[in-house]
């Protein structure tokens, strides 16, 4: 679960559910290394997005997600107010 920050152009993800071997996603990160802007657009719109192989898809920073240990996902944006807060 993230909070977005638009002004800052920010998700803050404050707990994480993960395998023991698995790095925590707990942090503050910048969209830009991780999303491109069109990905944002989509989340902007309360669009869902599903990214099969992060390697892979040219809408994500691949080596950002590797060091996350991160495959693929699928991300259900919350737009409230007009506004992108939330991130599942």
């Amino acid at each position: 679960f993230a909070e977005i920050d638009e002004a800052a152009e920010t998700a803050s993800i404050l707990h994480d559910w993960r395998d023991a071997d698995a790095p925590s996603l707990i942090g503050t990160y910048r969209l830009a290394d991780f999303i491109n802007d069109e990905f944002q657009r989509l989340s902007r719109a309360g669009e869902s997005t599903v990214v099969d192989d992060t390697a892979s898809d040219s809408r994500v920073n691949a080596e950002s997600y590797a060091a996350l240990k991160i495959v693929s996902f699928v991300a259900v944006p919350l737009v409230r107010d007009g506004e992108w807060r939330f991130t599942l």
